[in-house]
């Protein structure tokens, strides 16, 4: 199957159906998106229990994780170099250049540390897939 049909087949949802999508993305409560998309909060809640919609709402929300975590991640550079001319900034007091060192400290341990648990996950998912487990 092309790509290209790939995503016509997610997006076979009726015009309703997507309204009420877009409402979820963007409305905090559940009411909120119904009020907003036209429909009852038990039309919602049936659109939610069938695997095609709620396939199309995870879809949907992982690429808006994906975009924010882009943002995020763009930014860290600049975060870093704010803390870091706090941390050397002579005008600034010394436990506001203590406070500015800890944030780098702990921020980059907590990094590390994600870094090593990822690459443990990925080693044995490898191990399990060799295994045939997974």
């Amino acid at each position: 199957m092309e790509q290209s049909d790939e995503m016509e087949e997610m997006t076979e949802l009726t015009r309703r159906q997507n309204q009420v999508l877009a409402a979820l993305l963007t409305e905090p409560t559940l009411g909120d998106a119904a009020e907003v998309s036209g429909v009852s909060k038990r039309t919602i809640q049936n659109y939610l229990s069938t695997p095609e919609f709620l396939s199309e709402l995870r879809h949907k929300q992982n690429i808006i994780v994906n975009l924010v975590t882009a943002n995020l991640v763009a930014s860290m550079t600049e975060a870093v170099g704010v803390l870091r001319r706090i941390m050397h900034d002579v005008e600034a007091t010394l436990a506001t250049q203590s406070r500015a060192a800890d944030s780098l400290l702990r921020h980059a341990k907590e990094m590390l540390e994600l870094g090593e648990l990822s690459e443990r996950l990925v080693a044995l998912e490898v191990q399990l897939k060799i295994g045939g487990k997974l």
